[in-house]
């Protein structure tokens, strides 16, 4: 019988073992998916090696390192790196939700309140065209 979990079990092991040991043949959503499996394990400075040496192949794809990065800084209250990481991915698009929500979270814990309020406020008019619900308040 498959196991549903086996692919995601060999990764964890996989990367585990050697994080470093990816290969360069692998397409850009493999190598993000092996940064979000280390993030998602705890492993963030293995998680931010592995994203950093991620070459975008386009625009989205390096939106979505930055927001990938400025998430785990964030995780380790490296507020000020994650808002480097948050405002250059909302510098990308600034329709994005997640992008103006990490630069919010981000000003938030750096205390910055009078920015924060800026971009809740952006999330909340961006955040209307998305199709799932959101509270921001």
């Amino acid at each position: 019988m498959f196991n549903v979990f086996g692919s995601f079990t060999l990764c964890i092991l996989v990367l585990t073992a050697n994080p470093m040991a990816w290969s360069a043949d692998k397409t850009f959503e493999q190598k993000l998916r092996d940064g979000k499996v280390l993030a998602e394990a705890g492993r963030f400075k293995d998680a931010v090696a592995i994203l950093k040496r991620i070459e975008p192949e386009q625009r989205e794809d390096e939106l979505s390192v930055n927001l990938l990065i400025g998430s785990i800084y964030l995780k380790l209250d490296r507020s000020a790196t994650a808002l480097d990481f948050y405002q250059r991915a909302y510098d990308q698009d600034i329709d994005n939700f997640d992008a103006a929500i990490g630069v919010a979270s981000a000003h938030i814990q750096l205390g910055n309140f009078k920015e924060s309020k800026q971009f809740i406020g952006i999330a909340k008019t961006v955040g209307k065209n998305s199709p799932e619900p959101i509270l921001l308040e």
